[in-house]
Formats: C-alpha cells, sequence, structure tokens
C-alpha cells in the first residue's frame, strides 16, 4: 500500500502484541456471560451464510451493523459455540487496535517515545476488558479497527497527497459505518486532526473541502439507508423517565464520571448508576459535573496554540463520546464498554505529559534522575493496568461470577440483581433466583424482565397463579414483551386453560414472528386440542426457524404418532435424539405410544 515499516515500528508492534497477550491471556478460561448468551448462543440467524444478505436490511435487537453480524457468522462457522474462538477473535481485533493506536499516535506527535507509551497504555487500560473481555463487545471492535484504520490512511493521504490513500479511507470509513455507529464521528476526526495539525495552512483547508464532504456525504448516506430508507431506529424510543432534559443534565455526571475513571479505573462495574432523583441544573454535582467539563474546555481551547497534542487529544475524547451521549436514546446512559475509542484520546494525552516531564530541565534535579523517576512512573502505571485488567478478567469468568461481583460494586443496580437471578435460574438455584428477583424489582418496580423471570421461576415449581400473577406485571409495563406472553401462555395450558394459551402464544408470535419456542409450544396445545393439522404446522415452522431446537423435532414426532404416520415420527425423533444425545429415549417413544393405544 505504499507505506513503509521501519525496524524500530516493528519492535514496538511485537512488543504491543506481546503485551496485549499477556493481560488478556487468562480470558481464554472464560465461558460465555453477559449477552454472549443472546448475540451468540441463541443468535441462529449467524449459523447460515446464506442469511448474510438480510444482514444489511434488517437490525439485530436495534443495531444496524450487518459487517459485525458477517464476522459472527465467520466465528460460528469455524468455531462454533467453543468459547476460545471468540476470545481469540477479541483479543487479535485489540492487538490491531493497538497497533493503530501506535501507528495513528507516531504520525501526529512524530515522537515513537509518546507513541509507545500511548498505545502501551491503551494495551492494558482495565477500562477496555468489557470489550475485550466480554466476547460479544469484541465483535464491536471490527467498527473501531476500521474506524482507526480510515483515519490512518487519510493522515498519510494529508502527509503524502496520494489518492489512494484517500480511496483507501473512504472504503474503510464505509465499512466502519456498516460495522458499528461509533464510526459515524471520523468526519469531524478528520477535520479535528486538519485544525490541530495544519492549523496555520489555511490554503489546506481551502483545498481539502471537497474532501471532507465526500466523508460528511457517505455519512448522510448511512442516515439515510438505515433512519429512512430500512427503517432503524434508537433502540429505545424514549429518553430517560421520557424527558430529553432530564437524559441531558444526567450526561453531564456521566461525561465528568468518565474523565475521573479514566483516571482511576478502580471499582470498574459493569453496572454504573447515575442518580437521577434530583435531574436538575441546579444539583450540585450537576453544577460540579458542567464546571469540570467547562474547564477541562477552557484549558484545551486555550492550549490550541501551545500544544496542538493537547487540543487534539482532549477533543477526540470528547468527540468519539457524541454517538454514546444519549443524543439519540440508548438502553444504557453509561458504561465502561463506551470509553474504549474515546481512551485514546486519553492514552495519547497522558503519554504527552509523560514525555514533557521526561524532558524536563530543573537545576535542582539532575537529568538523570528525572529520566529514573518518570520512567518508574510509566512501569508502575503500566503494573498497575496490566494487574487490574488481568484481575478483572476474571470476573468475567461466568455469569454468576460477573453478577455477583457487578452487585458488590453496583448494590443498587436492579439490572444486576435480575441478571444474578437468572444465573441461578439457570444453574437450577431457585430459591437464590426468586431473592435476586424480588430484590431487582424492589429496586426498579418497571423491570418488567424481572417480573417475567420471577414468573418463569415461580411456574417451575408449579405456582401457576403466582406466575401468572407476574407475567401480567410484566405484559401491563411492558406489552411489546414476546417473551412474557410465551411464559404466561404456558403457565395457562398448565393450568389446562387451553383457549388462554393459545390466544397468549398468538400474540407472542405476532410481536416476535421467529418466536419457534412459541410456535412448538402452540403446536402442542393444538395436539393437545386434537387440532393435529395445525400441530403439524406450528411444530414445522418451529424447526424452520430453529432445526437444532430438539423438542420441536420430539414434539412434531409424537404428533406424527397420533397421526400413525410411523415413519415421519421415527426420522423426527432421530433428529432429536441426534441434537440432544442426553435424552437416549427419544427412539423408544413410538413403540411406547403404539402400546398405549
Amino acid at each position: 500500500m505504499g507505506i513503509k515499516i521501519e525496524k524500530e515500528t516493528i519492535k514496538a508492534i511485537i512488543l504491543i502484541a506481546a503485551l496485549c497477550a499477556v493481560v488478556y491471556a487468562n480470558t481464554f478460561r472464560n465461558n460465555f456471560a453477559f449477552d454472549d448468551n443472546k448475540f451468540i448462543i441463541k443468535n441462529l440467524e449467524i449459523r447460515k451464510f446464506s442469511n448474510i444478505p438480510s444482514f444489511f436490511t434488517e437490525d439485530v435487537d436495534g443495531l444496524y451493523r450487518p459487517m459485525r453480524t458477517i464476522l459472527y457468522s465467520i466465528n460460528y462457522t469455524i468455531w462454533g459455540l467453543n468459547p476460545f474462538g471468540y476470545h481469540l477473535n477479541s483479543l487479535i481485533f485489540h492487538i490491531l487496535n493497538t497497533i493503530l493506536v501506535f501507528l495513528i499516535s507516531n504520525q501526529i506527535t512524530k515522537k515513537k517515545g509518546i507513541s509507545l507509551i500511548a498505545s502501551l497504555l491503551f494495551a492494558t487500560h482495565p477500562l477496555h476488558t468489557e470489550r475485550v473481555t466480554n466476547m460479544t463487545a469484541g465483535f464491536d471492535q471490527l467498527g473501531i479497527f476500521l474506524f482507526l484504520l480510515a483515519l490512518y490512511f487519510y493522515i498519510n493521504f494529508s502527509l503524502k497527497q496520494t489518492n489512494k490513500f484517500f480511496y483507501y479511507s473512504l472504503a474503510s470509513f464505509v465499512l466502519a459505518l456498516l460495522s458499528s455507529e461509533e464510526a459515524a464521528t471520523l468526519p469531524l476526526i478528520i477535520l479535528l486532526y486538519d485544525i490541530s495539525f495544519n492549523k496555520t495552512n489555511k490554503e489546506l483547508f481551502k483545498k481539502n473541502a471537497k474532501i471532507y464532504a465526500s466523508f460528511f456525504i457517505l455519512l448522510l448516506l448511512y442516515i439515510v439507508l438505515r433512519f429512512f430508507i430500512l427503517g432503524i431506529g434508537a433502540r429505545v424510543e424514549n429518553y430517560l423517565q421520557g424527558s430529553a432534559y432530564i437524559t441531558f443534565v444526567a450526561m453531564t455526571k456521566v461525561f465528568a464520571e468518565y474523565i475521573l475513571i479514566l483516571f482511576m479505573p478502580i471499582n470498574l462495574t459493569l453496572s454504573r448508576t447515575i442518580s437521577l432523583a434530583k435531574a436538575s441544573i441546579l444539583e450540585p454535582t450537576v453544577i460540579s459535573s458542567i464546571l469540570i467539563l467547562l474547564a477541562v474546555l477552557a484549558v484545551t481551547i486555550k492550549s490550541y496554540k501551545k500544544s496542538s497534542i493537547v487540543f487534539f487529544s482532549v477533543f477526540w475524547f470528547f468527540i468519539t463520546l457524541l454517538p454514546v451521549s444519549n443524543i439519540i436514546p440508548l438502553h444504557t446512559i453509561m458504561a465502561e464498554r463506551y470509553l474504549y475509542l474515546p481512551s485514546v484520546g486519553f492514552c495519547i494525552f497522558i503519554a504527552f505529559l509523560i514525555d514533557k516531564l521526561y524532558g524536563l530541565n530543573i537545576k535542582e534535579v539532575s537529568r538523570k534522575r528525572i529520566k529514573i523517576i518518570t520512567t518508574a512512573i510509566v512501569i508502575l502505571i503500566l503494573l498497575f493496568y496490566s494487574y487490574s485488567t488481568i484481575k478483572r478478567n476474571l470476573e468475567w469468568r461466568d455469569d454468576i461470577t460477573l453478577w455477583s461481583k457487578t452487585i458488590e460494586t453496583s448494590p443498587l443496580s436492579s439490572f444486576a440483581h435480575d441478571n444474578l437471578g437468572f444465573a441461578y435460574s439457570q444453574k437450577g438455584m431457585a430459591d437464590l433466583a426468586i431473592k435476586e428477583f424480588n430484590r431487582a424489582i424492589e429496586l426498579d418496580p418497571n423491570n418488567y424482565q424481572a417480573y417475567t423471570n420471577l414468573g418463569t421461576i415461580y411456574a417451575q415449581k408449579g405456582l401457576y397463579d403466582l406466575a401468572i400473577e407476574q407475567f401480567k406485571k410484566s405484559i401491563e409495563i411492558s406489552p411489546n414483551f414476546a417473551n412474557s406472553h410465551n411464559y404466561l401462555a404456558l403457565a395457562y395450558k398448565n393450568k389446562g386453560m387451553l383457549d388462554l394459551a393459545i390466544n397468549e402464544f398468538n400474540k407472542a408470535i405476532e410481536l416476535d414472528p421467529n418466536a419457534y419456542k412459541a410456535h412448538s409450544n402452540l403446536g402442542v396445545v393444538y395436539a393437545e386440542n386434537r387440532d393435529y393439522d395445525l400441530a403439524v404446522k406450528e411444530l414445522k415452522k418451529a424447526i424452520e426457524i430453529n432445526f437444532n431446537y430438539d423438542e420441536a423435532h420430539y414434539n412434531l414426532g409424537i404428533v406424527y404418532s397420533y397421526l400413525e404416520e410411523y415413519d415421519l415420527a421415527k426420522k423426527e425423533f432421530e433428529i432429536a435424539s441426534q441434537l440432544d444425545p442426553a435424552n437416549k429415549d427419544h427412539l423408544n417413544t413410538i413403540e411406547r405410544l403404539k402400546n398405549a393405544k
């Protein structure tokens, strides 16, 4: 591509890759956790390459990231459900991103010392565990890699005025937009780069007007495609408490806290909570947050003429936070994973300060001593970061470990208690699960998922009236949550209220046509009503959506047995046995049904 790499750069890249591998080596022992269940284990769409065209026309849980979904498919094809491959994917992209941080910072600072320190800080910063250790979030690194690659190409274009780098940058930007919404800030970052490092070259800005326009036009086309042609909007419809004012007031506290945890990455947690009880611009914590942010911006603007690096790195932080600033409402108001890309600016800023300290000339202190002190500071920071990251990785071992630790750091998080309860329920620890679900509801009476999860536990215990009560509360809060209707239908079925069950199963399917369990359950109810044609139809639909759902094959086999189509029944039982080898009794079902008749 016309980019020469020096020997010193190769050595730096090897060091970066080695350090990344060391601090994340213990992640390979971790199992799937958190949203891996939704986006990897239960994501049926990624299991067939034939689904790839639909990735470009449909959303996945409100997200439009077709390139990321293709990467899921590639990983699933290679690794199946082996966690090793997904951890390897995360680590590889983190290494690539860190290398790009080195290359970009080297180009803008012209100092390998600053760029190496910045990249090593980025490689080891504990905040990045939520993007690297979490397998699902690791796929988001694809978009960040393409974002950084596009910027790297643009800087090369700016320095060498070689058109091919401009085209490489445009192509990378398009792919980045199709991988992660975070890429939307690239045109602003490109402007920031030129404003910071080409500020005296007014002719350049005039010359580059068409260049800037190219990036903004691509961004506009992406927005039109996603929001207007495909109709894929925000993941949630409303701002916090239904108020944009409350949301933006809360975001001032979020931004201030982001700065704090970048400098002091301690007590890291998956569920950060921001108090909204007094979400007013006159609240003391809001006022202090605004003052901190204004002070940072004022100092940064004042430094424009004196230090381009400070100006660039601080504004990088604020600009790259824009996609996660709840301008467009998000599920989560604050998350450590949101700092992965903004932290690039932080790492360059800290590396710049360290370089300044290294070059100090103080009469009372020898130059040698200053260099020793500065080197010691860098080593201590990297050791602290590395230790904290390795320790944090262990907390992602499995769901119970993760959510137990999250509750330690965020005891008032309804979300965390609900997820710990679900983790307990998956392990058959019903009493502990009930305790956590009730605590989740106590902390947030509108947590409809906690009501659904609590109802599911009651149903497993045979307490169907209590279960129905919880499912109805969940539906009252969130009428469009398909799972609540499915589980309510199951409770009705188990009470023999088949008409009500059919009604609720149909509602679940209407809300989520791919709800294969609802189709299968509805097929069973139809069979119990002796509506065998409808039963076969629903069970076949469940299998069409998820061929690997052994229960649908088994139930279809039973229906075929009732219809005395024993060859078809045998085929379905054989498939069920192959999909669930633990259940060796599937093949004996036909004989039992014949004898029963």
